[in-house]
């Protein structure tokens, strides 16, 4: 964080500085508003996005058990007792495929996809 303040500390002095001497002080710090309110809405879109793509990882987390089991009877597979391998290794695949702007559909179907390739079926299953 210090970081992000010491760059916006660096662009309010860049643009203040490129003004004349003798510029009405209520224009400088107008100008130093709008800067911070930029800033300031650009890190809560990036918080916003962030929370709309855990959402989404965790949408498919949840949709793991059900579908492992759903599996389990079509393809008579012996459902884990312990889902935290499986649970990992789709959590590590979600994290990369993963936007803020992925449909939740679009979810279900990387976690479908994820689990029939780790119980090694190669059907296309819903």
């Amino acid at each position: 964080m210090g970081g992000d303040r010491d760059a916006l500390k660096r662009e309010i002095h860049q643009a203040i500085e490129a003004f004349p001497e003798g510029t009405p002080k209520l224009q400088l710090e107008e100008i130093r508003d709008k800067i911070r309110a930029k800033r300031k809405a650009e890190h809560e879109a990036k918080e916003t996005a962030e929370a709309a793509r855990i959402a989404r990882i965790n949408h498919g987390l949840n949709f793991i058990q059900g579908y492992v089991r759903s599996l389990g009877e079509e393809w008579e597979i012996e459902i884990p007792s312990d889902f935290n391998p499986l649970w990992r290794i789709v959590r590590a695949h979600l994290d990369k495929e993963i936007s803020s702007e992925m449909p939740f559909e679009e979810v279900e179907k990387l976690v479908r996809r994820r689990i029939r390739r780790y119980f090694n079926i190669t059907h296309r299953s819903t």
